[in-house]
């Protein structure tokens, strides 16, 4: 009867470790496509940050000739002005 009883809880013992394998399992895949998703989003952030950085330097960019034409224009009103004042 000993061994018997011996053997239940073994087997018992098996039995809980192989679920416990089982939920680990699923965890894991759980946490892989987890993963994969992050990565995917972090790329997509990555991306998104050196377009943002492209774009901000093309303003500086446009913002600058702006100016140019700017203080072109006010230098053509103030040599008008003179001229004809």
């Amino acid at each position: 009867m000993s061994v018997d009883g011996n053997f239940k809880r073994l087997e018992d013992e098996v039995t809980r470790l192989l679920e416990m394998l089982d939920d680990l399992r699923e965890t894991n895949a759980s946490l892989r496509s987890r993963v994969d998703a992050l990565e995917a989003q972090n790329q997509a952030l990555s991306q998104a940050g050196e377009r943002l950085a492209r774009v901000e330097e093309e303003y500086e960019l446009v913002v600058k000739s702006r100016e140019e034409v700017k203080t072109r224009v006010e230098t053509i009103l103030t040599r008008l002005q003179q001229t004809t004042g």
